[in-house]
């Protein structure tokens, strides 16, 4: 579920720093987040700026379970002057990880489903395949599947440097040709796969756990940054 963190003005508002709120988009996590903190949060929500994961949000943007979304009241003094500079190098970061993180995830994905693929052949030889493999199936299962940080709405990534090795690797293998390869062939093609993808379930751990630390450099900053936040021992 999304979190919300709430900043000055709209933390007094709503009694707390931290919530997790449901909604798709930032319009309805902020129209569930007005309905339970009341009128006064609503009231103070019109003037105040929203990031998603420290980037400026407009209300129709989507947002995963994973994402953070700050509410940024205007600083002291009804300025709407920027975050300092070192806040902006940990936004860029971050948003160069995401990035990375996207495409790790895209060909995760796929190795996935076309490791998948040549089990099913393997099952289809020894005889214990129980149905048919459709590749719509494996690709909706793989791509398209639940984890624990979804894939962001992105652009393909069929042609990143990752997804290009990926592709490398299989035409060595012999991919294209599932059914003409020996069995031990099929063998060395499946563990492959199987390590193209523990690689990137690894490299996406890593990335994923300095994406929080750079949430939480961004909270500090915004902490800082906004007046009378810097106490938030309420916000588990």
């Amino acid at each position: 579920m999304p979190v919300l963190r709430l900043f000055a003005a709209a933390r007094e508002a709503a009694g707390t720093g931290r919530d997790e709120v449901p909604g798709g988009t930032v319009a309805e996590v902020l129209a569930t987040a007005s309905a339970r903190y009341g009128a006064s949060f609503a009231h103070v929500l019109e003037t105040c700026r929203i990031w998603v994961n420290g980037d400026a949000a407009t209300p129709g943007d989507r947002v995963a379970p994973t994402d953070e979304i700050a509410v940024l009241p205007p600083v002291s003094g009804g300025s709407d002057a920027g975050l300092p500079a070192d806040i902006e190098d940990v936004r860029d970061r971050r948003r160069r990880l995401q990035e990375l993180d996207d495409a790790i995830s895209y060909v995760r994905r796929v190795a996935q489903a076309r490791a998948d693929l040549t089990r099913a052949e393997q099952a289809r030889r020894a005889g214990t395949a129980t149905d048919d493999v459709a590749l719509d199936e494996v690709l909706a299962d793989r791509l398209l599947g639940g984890g624990d940080r979804p894939p962001r709405p992105a652009e393909d990534f069929s042609d990143h440097p990752r997804a290009l090795e990926l592709d490398e690797r299989c035409a060595r293998l012999g991919f294209a040709r599932l059914d003409q390869l020996t069995d031990d062939e099929l063998a060395a093609l499946a563990a492959g796969l199987d390590e193209v993808e523990q690689a990137a379930s690894a490299e996406r751990h890593h990335v994923h756990a300095e994406l929080d630390s750079l949430t939480d450099a961004l909270i500090e900053g915004y902490r800082d940054h906004y007046e009378g936040t810097v106490d938030d021992e309420d916000d588990a």
